[in-house]
């Protein structure tokens, strides 16, 4: 049997084998320094989705009233039709001077000998198609006493005197837009064209031709 003192010497020996362990554990590089150890454990950083110190924008949109102002006047829908007319009239004047002087004048468009025994004339309103009317006559006779222009081409057949014809077309207002306007075309009997033209007269002026018939 062991005596007493050979058992304290082997637990002596013992502890002191498990104390060189834990020493040698305690001193590992990953281990985490004791408290009052100039070493610090890592600190762990959370990256954050708001910008630091970042400001609120101010907001910059109007409402919808200032964006989009209620504009009752422009968007009438009882608006008088005869505004727009008014219109091209103040421009009409405007532009022909607001007596009309530029317009007071007879146009003439040439002389012309045919051997046809009748004419064809086309018409129509180049202008706005505001009510236009004109007078035809023939030598000083009124062929036609009233006629109205429209957009679309319109026309007449016009029979010839042996000798001159003095053809003229007055105009008989200058409907609602400044000057009586007109684009006219001469045919033949066989369709040839003979002339044509455009006028812009005011009220009681004539455009004329002359054809000779021979």
């Amino acid at each position: 049997m062991r005596t007493f003192n050979q058992i304290r010497t082997l637990l002596f020996c013992c502890i002191s084998t498990v104390g060189l362990a834990q020493g040698e554990f305690l001193n590992h590089s990953n281990s985490i320094a004791p408290k009052g150890s100039s070493m610090s454990a890592p600190k762990t950083f959370t990256p954050s989705v708001f910008t630091p110190n970042a400001k609120p924008k101010p907001n910059n949109t109007s409402s919808i009233l200032e964006d989009k102002k209620l504009q009752f006047a422009q968007n009438n829908n009882f608006a008088n039709p005869g505004d727009s007319y008014k219109e091209k009239l103040n421009n009409s004047l405007q532009e022909g001077g607001q007596d009309n002087k530029i317009f007071r004048k007879d146009e003439y468009f040439g002389e012309y000998k045919l051997k046809a025994d009748h004419v064809k004339i086309t018409y129509r309103d180049f202008g706005y198609v505001d009510g236009d009317q004109i007078k035809l006559l023939v030598n000083g006779s009124v062929m036609i006493s009233e006629i109205t222009l429209q957009g679309e081409t319109r026309s007449i057949e016009l029979g010839l005197e042996k000798g001159f014809n003095k053809i003229e077309c007055e105009a008989l207002n200058e409907g609602l837009s400044v000057p009586n306007t007109a684009e006219f075309q001469v045919f033949d009997d066989k369709g040839n064209l003979i002339t044509m033209g455009q006028w812009n007269l005011a009220t009681g002026f004539k455009a004329s031709f002359m054809i000779l018939r021979e």
